[in-house]
């Protein structure tokens, strides 16, 4: 049996540790919950604007052993003014008990920029208003040591430093290649009038910090549109994403190559392991039985190649000065041993963070699920366990 020694952990990796790594249990939030927003309107879809679900990140604060969570943009696809927030969570894990896995919602903060105005999920809302600061998608959540809040947003793709309350502290440089010029209110008008910049509605989908917090890296969910082929309808393709490495003291940059395994996966979120090592989600975009690409996947940028000056990439060949970062499979979700293909497999696994240690010494990894705000489908919260030795 071989293990990985990190600056952090001590990981089983090989094939023979698979068993190693077990499902302990599935938390569920209702697809019908309510969140503590105080929101108890409508929205103009019908919806209620206080649905606890569309979960897209969550990170773990051991300082208080709760969870934040970030919801989307909100219901229908950005069509409304669903006022951005974030969910406080306490989930409960004991093996010995049934269930093993409780989620409770603490409380709810909401997003406001330096002006109080609120964040919102409208994909026509490319401006600020005198109620609302512009569009806004949180798509990645970390938090710093003193609290701070991290969020990723992918219509920009922008990042942006919140206070413990919500409020916007400072906005962090994104280089030029991954904007749009054009912004849209669809997916085909964006994509249709920008050559460069993310593809609509596939931005800065995950977000790790290291442990110093001194480090962000975006991920970004599917190739640049100058990294992209069309496909006869228009539709970018391609496998080569971008990784970008912030330094939030210096501002200064490093970006990577993640090549997907398919051209129709996506990339949904990133976690820290050590400065070298991250996990991250990399999914197809099929529910239940039609589900064959779940996977969190073990990367590492020791020997990749720094590609900030490469402006247009191939969309699937890697060039010959260029190495990607290597892959290798952690957990791949559809394992039978873990009994969670079929039926109730949900489309969209977004949500990767690491838990508290169960009594037995065991490290946690808690893997969630984005409901789109279905009322009829829950939020989903996996927790698997594995051997581990802390070394700091």
């Amino acid at each position: 049996m071989r293990y990985f020694i990190t600056g952090l952990l001590v990981f089983c990796i090989s094939s023979e540790c698979n068993a190693e790594i077990k499902l302990i249990g599935v938390g569920e939030i209702s697809g019908d919950a309510v969140d503590a927003s105080g929101l108890t309107e409508r929205l103009s879809d019908g919806s209620l604007h206080n649905m606890a679900g569309g979960i897209s990140a969550i990170d773990y604060n051991p300082a208080n052993n709760q969870y934040l969570a970030v919801p989307d943009r909100g219901p229908k696809d950005g069509a409304v003014n669903y006022r951005c927030r974030v969910q406080t969570l306490t989930i409960e894990i004991d093996p010995n008990k049934t269930p093993t896995v409780v989620p409770t919602l603490v409380s709810t903060t909401m997003l406001k920029d330096n002006t109080d105005r609120s964040f919102v999920g409208r994909s026509s809302a490319y401006q600020p208003t005198k109620y609302f600061a512009q569009r806004f998608d949180p798509e990645g959540i970390r938090i710093d040591h003193q609290g701070n809040l991290f969020i990723s947003d992918e219509y920009g793709p922008n990042l942006i430093k919140f206070s413990p309350e919500g409020k916007e502290l400072r906005r962090i440089t994104i280089p030029e290649r991954y904007l749009v010029k054009h912004p849209a209110d669809s997916k085909k008008k964006e994509n249709g009038t920008n050559e460069t910049g993310r593809q609509s509605n596939r931005g800065m989908e995950g977000l790790a910090i290291s442990r110093d917090g001194r480090f962000l890296v975006g991920l970004m969910q599917s190739p640049l549109l100058q990294d992209s082929m069309r496909m006869p309808n228009g539709k970018p393709t391609g496998t080569n994403c971008r990784m970008l490495m912030i330094d939030l003291k210096t501002g200064k940059t490093k970006e990577f190559l993640y090549q997907l395994d398919h051209e129709t996966n996506k990339l949904n979120e990133i976690l820290t392991i050590n400065e070298n090592e991250f996990l991250v989600i990399e999914r197809d975009g099929e529910a239940g039985a039609a589900a064959k690409f779940k996977k969190i996947v073990k990367i590492n940028i020791e020997h990749a190649s720094d590609i900030q000056s490469i402006n247009s990439l191939p969309p699937y060949e890697v060039p010959a000065s260029v190495t990607p970062v290597k892959k290798e499979v952690f957990i791949d979700l559809l394992t039978p041993e873990y009994g969670l293909a079929g039926s109730k497999m949900p489309e969209k696994i977004e949500g990767l963070t690491f838990g508290p240690k169960l009594k037995d010494g065991r490290r946690t990894l808690l893997i969630a699920s984005d409901n789109d705000f279905l009322i009829d489908q829950p939020t989903l919260i996996y927790v698997f366990a594995f051997k581990s030795t802390n070394t700091n």
